[in-house]
């Protein structure tokens, strides 16, 4: 999806994080998840940039306590 349709990834990263999600890719998921939160709170979607940057916490909490896990958390949040 993300090389077929770039520009869509780019602008759109809650559709590509829920198909991550759903193939069990948690890291990538957690990674679109936090991005799309931040982009929603850039345009002031607060609820909306609110509950995505959960789904990217809450993936992250699967992922193994490693520093990956704690690097995907910081940077889920920025």
């Amino acid at each position: 999806m993300e090389s077929q349709f770039p520009e869509i990834a780019d602008s759109q990263p809650e559709l590509v994080a829920r198909h991550c999600s759903e193939a069990g890719l948690i890291e990538k998921a957690a990674r679109l998840w936090g991005k799309a939160g931040q982009r929603s709170i850039g345009r002031s979607a607060l609820v909306e940039g609110t509950e995505q940057l959960k789904r990217a916490l809450a993936l992250i909490r699967k992922l193994p306590g490693t520093h990956r896990r704690d690097r995907a958390a910081i940077t889920a949040t920025r």
